[in-house]
């Protein structure tokens, strides 16, 4: 016998998709108004890439009328052990007119998932946890931001994970010259050779994808040279930093999925579209931007708008930086619900990383 879920369309696409995914449907019954038909749609799109040989029945109906929709909804729903139903979304006038049906047509299966991903059973009054998971990609595009472009963190050799002690023997030997040939970096993009006043130098090879920084100190010299495929974004655009806290989350105990430098297509009015690092955990998401040092407040208001433009109300945010934050970066961190955190890669502190990450892990969504 085939499973029949009927779903109500409506405000957030995430507790709809979860339903879907726990109790994996042969049919879906998609009940919605016009203006959350291409919602409707959307949900089903992403079902269907799991469950391919699921079947769609799309139903438009009035949002405001009880009476109309309970007659439509009497006739759709079953007294079926397999059958689910999800009263989530949609107008109140929707929910409470399916749950007549449901109680009408003695159906024992009919849910709603609170704010918290709590799943609650109308009828036995039942309260459970979700099972389902949902990847971080999934979770973008249910939020109609699909991600273009990212770097899951276990695709990467040991050797580019590791670079971060080749750069922290630099950032030892002199921090000021270390400092003075990425602000260059930063500055001038286009350019494959970079030298300061002292002498130290960086030098990008494109044939044999390799960077050699050389440091400058009074009579001393210190050489590194790095080679492999991603040696751009993680050593000029300071990826090593992203890859030492990326191994950091990944060894605390609720993380789940770890994707780095996570693309998605602009939206009017944001002037940044990348986020360093995104943690999947079984409850949120966790949104990180990482820097050795700040040096312009402005990085901390453009990963405010990110957070706010791609993350959602649920998603919790960071800022982790090598060095210490001076008070006018707290404060704006502060203003902008960012949480700031330093990770010195010398000293790094991970019993009090691991115990900020978990401080917000069980607060409860409002």
């Amino acid at each position: 016998m085939r499973k029949v879920h009927i779903t109500l369309i409506g405000g957030q696409t995430i507790p709809i998709y979860q339903l879907l995914l726990e109790t994996l449907p042969d049919d879906v019954f998609l009940i919605h108004t016009k203006d959350s038909k291409a919602q409707a749609a959307l949900i089903f799109d992403i079902y269907k890439l799991r469950q391919p040989e699921a079947q769609s029945f799309f139903i438009e109906i009035d949002p405001v009328s009880y009476s109309i929709n309970l007659s439509i909804f009497d006739k759709i729903v079953k007294n079926d052990i397999n059958s689910a139903i999800n009263v989530t979304g949609g107008t109140k006038i929707m929910a409470l007119a399916l749950f007549e049906a449901a109680k009408n047509n003695a159906a024992q299966n009919v849910y709603y998932i609170d704010q918290n991903g709590e799943l609650q059973n109308l009828i036995n009054g039942k309260i459970s946890s979700l099972n389902s998971s949902l990847s971080i990609s999934e979770i973008f595009s249910l939020n109609n931001n699909p991600i273009s472009q990212s770097t899951a963190f276990q695709s990467y050799q040991q050797s580019e994970i590791d670079s971060y002690n080749l750069m922290k023997e630099l950032l030892n030997f002199d921090t000021r010259e270390y400092y003075a040939i990425f602000k260059q970096v930063s500055r001038f993009t286009n350019q494959t050779s970079f030298i300061t006043g002292a002498g130290s130098s960086l030098v990008y090879d494109s044939r044999s994808k390799t960077v050699e920084i050389t440091l400058r100190k009074n009579q001393k010299v210190l050489t590194k040279k790095f080679s492999f495929p991603r040696v751009i974004p993680i050593v000029m655009n300071t990826g090593w930093y992203e890859l030492f806290v990326a191994k950091a989350i990944s060894d605390w105990k609720h993380s789940v999925e770890i994707l780095l430098n996570v693309k998605v297509p602009f939206k009017t009015g944001a002037d940044k579209n990348e986020i360093d690092i995104v943690l999947r955990t079984k409850k949120k998401l966790y949104f990180f931007e990482c820097k050795t040092q700040i040096f312009d407040t402005k990085d901390i208001d453009k990963f405010a708008g990110v957070v706010k433009n791609y993350g959602g109300s649920g998603a919790k945010a960071f800022f982790i930086t090598n060095e210490v934050l001076n008070e006018r970066h707290l404060e704006k961190c502060h203003d902008q619900k960012i949480i700031p955190i330093q990770l010195n890669i010398n000293t790094p502190d991970y019993t009090k990383f691991f115990d900020t990450l978990s401080a917000v892990y069980n607060v409860v969504n409002i």
